[in-house]
């Protein structure tokens, strides 16, 4: 662990599930640093806890392998939380309007336990009707 003042704590994202909401979405566009993360596009979104106001970064990246399923669900997780329909594969992003959309509004996402964010989590329908009781 690193030198810390008095009176300032750590705080990280143990594993598991977080309440978050979104405090900036990005585009990497340095080609160093696509290069060091492997990819041909890649995203990065910060997001901030509702208990404890730590900070978490998940880096989503494509570099057309299998995993590009993965990042492209996180993509299509972040347009629905939002209230925005699934981007169509092939098309221009509209990251201006799916940030608007999420501002403000919490989502969950799952911390890996390397403590890395790994994807972002969808809430279940509400139950309606008689399955509410």
């Amino acid at each position: 662990m690193s030198y810390l003042p008095p009176g300032i704590h750590s705080s990280s994202f143990e594993p598991g599930i977080h309440k978050v909401t979104l405090v900036e979405f990005g585009t990497i566009t340095k080609a160093d640093t696509l290069s060091r993360l492997g990819a041909k596009v890649a995203y990065k979104a910060t997001f901030k806890s509702l208990d404890t106001a730590a900070e978490i970064d998940l880096l989503i990246k494509f570099n057309e392998s299998k995993a590009d399923f993965y990042a492209g669900q996180n993509i299509d997780r972040l347009f629905l939380a939002g209230g925005l329909p699934e981007p169509t594969p092939g098309e221009a992003l509209d990251l201006t309007a799916m940030v608007m959309a999420l501002n403000g509004k919490e989502v969950s996402i799952e911390v890996n336990d390397k403590g890395y964010a790994n994807s972002v989590l969808l809430p279940q329908d509400a139950p309606t009707g008689e399955e509410a009781f």
